[in-house]
């Protein structure tokens, strides 16, 4: 049996993580959360196939919830890392999660730390960021390869 492709999402609390993990792997296998803290406090693996090949994604705990979050960042930080060490099979993609249209330092610093720092830049990166509609609770996720420069819309 394949050693399956390894799919890390990461990024801030409330950003969208464990909904595009939903999508993916087609049911609802991880708890989402309305609230500004997260709710994954540990990475949590899902497995799923397209066409025949093997996706192991990995939900991780929110970054950058402040000091009422419920996962301390540094925590976050390095429970992100020792995942990214333990893989055996290595990571195949990041999915970097934000909330729309903040772009603050603390998100380019997150991007940096994983991306160019920890994955030596590596492993092929994506933005997916979550864009709340005025008046109402629900959203949409958008996403953007930095390498295209393209949006899609999921």
């Amino acid at each position: 049996m394949a050693s399956p492709h390894n799919i890390i999402v990461f990024g801030e609390s409330g950003a969208g993580k464990s909904s595009i993990v939903n999508m993916l792997v087609g049911s609802d296998v991880a708890k989402i959360s309305s609230l500004a803290t997260g709710c994954t406090f540990e990475s949590n693996p899902y497995d799923f196939n397209i066409e025949d090949v093997l996706f192991k994604i990995h939900d991780t705990a929110g970054l950058d919830e402040g000091e009422a979050g419920r996962v301390p960042k540094i925590e976050a930080i390095v429970q992100l890392w020792k995942l990214l060490r333990d893989l055996k099979d290595g990571v195949s993609l990041l999915i970097f999660c934000m909330r729309a249209p903040r772009m603050k330092d603390s998100p380019k610093n997150n991007w940096s730390l994983f991306h160019d720092i920890l994955c030596q830049k590596k492993v092929p990166i994506v933005i997916a960021y979550h864009r709340a509609r005025r008046g109402r609770g629900d959203g949409r996720l958008v996403g953007a390869t930095r390498e295209q420069g393209s949006l899609l819309e999921l």
